[in-house]
């Protein structure tokens, strides 16, 4: 996919996705059950979270997403 589409249009889609992902489940991460967390890490492929605690969760999914 990334080799059909442009830099440009890749950014638009980036930001759409960033707005939409804001207004539906909103910025405030420790208003999210440790399922829906749970939920968030296995969407973004990463593992060993099982035995974390929500706050541990929290922050694994934190940092993945500032990467």
């Amino acid at each position: 996919m990334r080799s059909n589409l442009s830099d440009e249009r890749r950014t638009q889609l980036g930001e759409a996705f960033a707005a939409s992902r804001k207004q539906h489940l909103g910025e405030q991460p420790g208003d999210m059950s440790r399922e829906q967390l749970a939920k968030q890490a296995a969407n973004a492929d990463i593992s060993g979270t099982s035995g974390l605690s929500k706050d541990e969760l929290k922050k694994k999914v934190e940092s993945e997403a500032d990467r």
